[in-house]
C-alpha cells in the first residue's frame, strides 16, 4: 500500500468539504481489544458545530472508511502491537499521518489535551491524569483518575486521551512504569512518573505536588480500607492465597457488568476440610459517585463463593468450568442488583445457568443447572464486618436434576417451600453447600460470560 498516495486521495474528497480555516484530526488506536476512534473531528479555533454537522455527513463518513486499513498496514510495517495514530487535514493544506512514540507522542499527548480543554468552549482549564499501569496474562491493564480544574477548583472529570497514548509511552521506555501523572493547567505542563524517566524529561512523582479532590480521595481511601478489611477477614477463615484470579469479563469495556471499584477477583481459601473459592470485590466502596453518592454502602455488601470437600489444587481449579459458574453469579447479581436483600429476606433465592463440567445427575440435555444461593456452609460464617455495613457470604451450590426440576415451575409460594426442603435437606445428610468437582473438566479462559437463562428465583 502507498500510505501517501491514500492519504492524498483522502485529502482531494474531503477538501471540498472543509470550510475556510478548518483543521480536522482523526485520532485512532489499536489496542488487545482492537481498532477504535478514527472518526474525524475539529480542531484549534472556528465554527465546530457548524463544522460537526458538515463531518457528520454520509459523503466525509465514507471518506473515513480508509482510515482503519491505513493504520492497520503502517502499524505492521513499523512491527508494532498498540499503538496510536493521527491524520491530520487542513483546508489549502498538505495531509498528514503519523505513529508518534518517544517526545513525538509526549508532544501530540499535551496538543490533545490542549484540544480537549479548548473544546466546545469548555470552562475547564486544567487537567490531572494518575494513570496505574498493572500487568497480568493478557498484557498491560490501565485505570485513570482524572481531574478537571473549573472555577479554581479540582474535581473529578473524564479524559478522551487514549489510554495506548500511555501505554505506548510505557512500552517503549522500559516497560517497568507503574504510575504516571499527566498535568496541564495553562502554560503548565509536566508528565511525571514512577520511576522517573529522565531522557523524556518525565519528573519523579515525589518531586510534584498533586491536585487533589477530597471528596475522591475520600472514597479511595474507603475502598483502600474495606479491601484490607475484605482480605485479613478471609485470612481469618483458614489459609489464605491472593491467587488475584481476574474473572472472564470483568467490566462494561469487556462486555460484562461493571464491578463497585472495577477491580474484580476471585480468591482461594483453604479451611481445615474444604476448598472455597470466593469472590472479592462486591463488598467494594463504589468507586463511581453516581450509585453511592453519599458513600452508604459496601457496593452490593455481598461475596459469592463455591465450596468444595478436601483440598483442590489450584491449578486444577483455574481453568475448570466452576470459575465460570462464579462468575456467571456475579455478574447475574451485579445485573440484579438486590440479590443480598432477596437472601436477607428469603434466605436462598436459584438461578438457573449454563454450567458444563457438572455430572450428568446435575445437567438437563442442554447442559443448564440450577444454582442455589444461600446454603450455609459449616466452615464459613454468614456475615462480614466492613467498614461501612454488614456484608453477606453467600454459597453457589450447583443443584442435582431432580432438586432443579422442584423448582423450575409453580407458584413463588411452592417454589419457596421447595428451596427450604433443599436447604433443610443438604444442611442434614451433611452435604451442606458442597459443590462435586471434577478434575478432567477444563476448560480454557474463553472471554466469554454466561447469561441467565431464567431470572432470579
Amino acid at each position: 500500500m502507498d500510505i501517501q498516495a491514500e492519504i492524498e486521495k483522502m485529502n482531494d474528497a474531503l477538501q471540498p468539504h472543509l470550510p475556510e480555516g478548518a483543521v480536522v484530526v482523526a485520532e485512532i488506536s489499536k489496542s488487545k481489544y482492537g481498532t477504535s476512534g478514527g472518526s474525524f473531528k475539529p480542531v484549534g479555533e472556528g465554527d465546530h458545530e457548524a463544522l460537526w454537522e458538515i463531518l457528520s455527513e454520509d459523503a466525509v463518513d465514507k471518506i473515513s472508511d480508509s482510515i482503519s486499513g491505513i493504520f492497520r498496514f503502517a502499524m505492521k510495517e513499523k512491527g508494532l502491537k498498540r499503538a496510536i495514530g493521527f491524520f491530520r487535514f487542513a483546508k489549502g493544506g498538505m495531509p498528514s499521518f503519523t505513529i508518534p512514540v518517544d517526545a513525538e507522542l509526549v508532544t501530540e499527548t499535551h496538543q490533545m489535551l490542549k484540544e480537549e480543554l479548548t473544546a466546545y468552549k469548555a470552562t475547564d482549564t486544567g487537567v490531572q491524569l494518575d494513570i496505574q499501569f498493572s500487568e497480568d496474562e493478557d498484557g498491560v491493564e490501565v485505570e485513570v483518575i482524572a481531574l478537571k480544574q473549573k472555577g479554581g477548583a479540582w474535581s473529578e472529570g473524564w479524559s478522551s486521551v487514549p489510554k495506548e497514548a500511555y501505554i505506548c509511552l510505557r512500552e517503549t521506555n522500559g516497560g517497568d512504569i507503574d504510575r504516571m501523572v499527566v498535568f496541564l493547567e495553562g502554560d503548565t505542563f509536566w508528565i511525571a512518573s514512577n520511576p522517573p524517566k529522565p531522557a523524556l524529561g518525565f519528573k519523579a512523582i515525589s518531586e510534584v505536588t498533586l491536585a487533589q479532590d477530597d471528596a475522591l480521595q475520600r472514597r479511595l481511601e474507603a475502598i483502600d480500607t474495606a479491601r484490607a478489611m475484605r482480605e485479613a477477614f478471609y485470612k481469618s477463615l483458614g489459609e489464605y492465597h491472593a491467587v488475584n484470579y481476574e474473572p472472564y469479563i470483568e467490566s462494561g469495556l469487556r462486555g460484562g457488568n461493571e464491578w463497585p471499584a472495577k477491580q474484580a477477583r476471585f480468591q482461594l481459601i483453604y479451611t481445615p476440610v474444604s476448598t472455597v473459592v470466593i469472590s472479592s470485590g462486591l463488598s467494594d466502596v463504589f468507586r463511581a459517585k453516581k450509585p453511592d453518592p453519599n458513600m452508604e454502602y459496601n457496593g452490593y455488601a455481598i461475596e459469592f463463593y463455591l465450596e468444595f470437600q478436601g483440598r483442590i489444587p489450584w491449578a486444577e481449579l483455574e481453568n475448570h468450568h466452576c470459575l465460570e459458574w462464579l462468575n456467571t453469579i456475579t455478574q447475574v447479581a451485579i445485573g440484579h442488583g438486590e440479590v443480598k436483600g432477596l437472601l436477607d429476606e428469603h434466605g436462598s433465592v436459584s438461578v438457573e445457568l449454563s454450567a458444563e463440567g457438572l455430572p450428568a445427575t446435575h445437567l438437563t440435555p442442554g447442559e443448564k443447572a440450577t444454582a442455589l444461593l444461600g446454603i450455609p456452609s459449616p466452615n464459613l460464617p454468614v456475615a462480614m464486618p466492613m467498614n461501612i455495613e454488614e456484608s453477606r457470604l453467600a454459597s453457589i451450590t450447583m443443584l442435582t436434576l431432580k432438586e432443579g426440576k422442584t423448582l423450575a415451575a409453580g407458584a413463588e409460594t411452592k417454589k419457596s417451600v421447595a428451596r427450604k426442603k433443599i436447604l433443610a435437606a443438604h444442611v442434614k445428610d451433611g452435604s451442606h453447600c458442597y459443590n462435586p468437582f471434577d478434575p478432567t473438566q477444563q476448560k480454557p479462559r474463553n472471554g466469554i460470560v454466561e447469561v441467565p437463562l431464567l431470572p432470579i428465583r
